[in-house]
């Protein structure tokens, strides 16, 4: 089992994005997590310290006027600047979900994740299991999502937001035992910003494969 595929197919699962701009905190009562207006950008820093040498870079994601329809779920198409490729969201009552593409060794189907859920209790969360195929042997990825807190103040460089939820998302996998593979991934929404904040610590050592993953991501700015 390949290093590079095994943990992409532990993390592809695991990130997602959108914003807003503002100086100050905002009072309202907070609304959608998301927005889906067009030609919204978003542009996001993130910083890879797997290595112990940060590399930093920043992509930005721009919505664009097109929906999809995948699974009876319309989505809306946003493109990614790094990969030049199409990234697809949706909103449906309190539910937020991505829909992502697995490595063209896993089968190159898209995975639907449902990253957010506000309407869920502090301490409280929800699980998704997604059935995956490497070299014909069947893997169960488990994502565990638990609601830290609710009505949250964070400030990312220097930007103040308010009503934010903290989401804390840990992955398992059915091959690999527990003591083996340890996650811990934190993400922060704001009410008319999506992700403002994301640190993600994944360690896998098993049956002599081993690899460290620390990233930060922080929204950095947005043109509306």
């Amino acid at each position: 089992m390949k290093k590079s595929i095994l943990i992409l197919a532990l993390t592809v699962f695991a990130a997602s994005s959108c914003s807003k701009k503002d100086d100050t905190p905002q009072n309202q009562t907070p609304g959608s997590y998301m927005s889906l207006n067009a030609n919204e950008a978003r542009t996001y820093q993130n910083t890879d310290n797997s290595t112990g040498t940060p590399v930093v870079t920043e992509y930005t994601i721009t919505s664009t006027n097109r929906d999809s329809s995948v699974s009876s779920r319309n989505y809306h198409v946003f493109i990614n600047s790094a990969t030049q490729g199409s990234e697809y969201y949706a909103v449906s009552g309190n539910d937020y979900y991505n829909l992502r593409a697995l490595p063209t060794e896993l089968g190159g189907s898209l995975a639907e994740v449902l990253y957010l859920k506000t309407n869920v209790a502090v301490g409280s969360g929800w699980d998704q299991n997604f059935n995956i195929n490497f070299s014909g042997v069947p893997i169960t990825a488990t994502l565990n999502n638990t609601v830290v807190g609710t009505e949250l103040s964070r400030t990312v460089l220097g930007k103040a937001y308010s009503h934010v939820i903290q989401i804390k998302t840990t992955v398992s996998a059915s091959a690999i035992p527990s003591n083996s593979l340890t996650s811990n991934i934190q993400s922060y929404y704001a009410p008319g910003y999506g992700l403002i904040e994301s640190s993600s610590l994944i360690d896998l050592d098993y049956l002599g494969i081993t690899s460290h993953t620390d990233m930060v991501t922080l929204l950095k700015s947005s043109n509306f």
